[in-house]
């Protein structure tokens, strides 16, 4: 493992197409009260959400070290107190004792496109179970997934029946059981965000492929069953949760995370199109009835006074504009 030091200063139509799946009031972001002295390693800190988040402690204050598998590029650099370049997948140790652990680095489908059981096993669950084996942490954070849910049609709040289809889904779980069964003198807090969205996501990804097409004018083909209902949740939220959840008495708990508001795949092409002003036909090839189970982030509003501030017309706002500057 190569450890680098780095010096800083720490500094159906309109609106309407959106379904309600809950109604919660508004939060404003976090700011915390207190900063002084906590030590935080952040995994995956090159990825989409892992490098938004380093920024964001590193902006309040906190004393941020990143882990990853490569080095990140000069223009990605974010004012870490230590990055360490380390597989996972291979078992590891660090001497720095931490405050928190945000273990966000994992495999999935966005980045790599196909992989095999195998490789979720050794990322997904041998990776989580590395990270947690390398580290002395007072609290250990698990992004996990809210696909872990058995889809019945019915409202998924954290003691909902758990019934993993994909392989990606199948993995979280099992590392979820791993650390539920391991280190109970220390603090654990189990994420399970829905689809996390925004400005420099995979290009992979739905959103970018949609706008990228729609910005060339190319036809959008929709595979997905149309009317699938969809709950995006802005990287930006997400993190506000992540840091809502520093200054809080350690505890072990699962939280969900998701918005308020959801939306039809047709509906959302249909918005991308005309956000646009792109002239890209759209082709539906599956009209399956689809089963919808909106997840319920209720106990993330009671333990840590968050809400996602973004609805989907926001979303969709800071893609045309990230993609007018690029």
């Amino acid at each position: 493992m190569q450890q680098t030091n780095h010096t800083s200063n720490h500094t159906e139509q309109g609106r309407s197409n959106a379904a309600q799946c809950n109604n919660p009031e508004q939060a404003p972001a976090y700011r915390p009260e207190r900063v002084e002295g906590l030590t935080i390693l952040v995994t995956g800190v090159n990825g989409f959400i892992g490098r938004r988040l380093a920024a964001q402690l590193c902006r309040l204050g906190f004393i941020v070290h990143g882990l990853d598998v490569a080095v990140p590029a000069e223009q990605d650099q974010i004012p870490l107190a230590n990055f360490y370049e380390q597989d996972i997948a291979e078992a590891f140790h660090l001497t720095t004792a931490f405050d928190y652990v945000f273990h966000l680095a994992a495999l999935n489908l966005t980045n790599v496109g196909q992989a095999s059981n195998d490789d979720f096993h050794q990322i997904n669950v041998q990776g989580t179970r590395h990270v947690f084996e390398a580290v002395v942490a007072q609290h250990f954070v698990f992004m996990s997934t809210a696909k872990v849910y058995r889809q019945e049609g019915l409202p998924l709040e954290e003691h909902s029946p758990v019934d993993p289809i994909g392989l990606y889904e199948k993995s979280k779980w099992e590392a979820e059981g791993f650390l539920q069964s391991h280190g109970e003198e220390m603090g654990l807090t189990i994420f399970r965000p829905v689809n996390i969205v925004g400005p420099g996501q995979a290009p992979k990804a739905l959103l970018p492929v949609l706008f990228e097409r729609a910005l060339c004018d190319h036809p959008l083909e929709i595979f997905a069953p149309r009317k699938t209902l969809m709950q995006l949740l802005h990287v930006d939220d997400a993190i506000d949760a992540f840091s809502r959840l520093l200054l809080r008495p350690s505890t072990r708990e699962v939280i969900n995370l998701a918005p308020a508001d959801c939306i039809r795949l047709d509906s959302l092409a249909e918005k991308i199109v005309s956000l646009t002003h792109s002239s890209s036909a759209i082709f539906y090839t599956n009209d399956q009835p689809v089963v919808f189970s909106p997840v319920i982030a209720r106990k993330a509003k009671d333990l840590l006074g968050w809400n996602a501030r973004f609805q989907v017309e926001d979303i969709l706002q800071d893609y045309q504009r990230s993609f007018i500057n690029s």
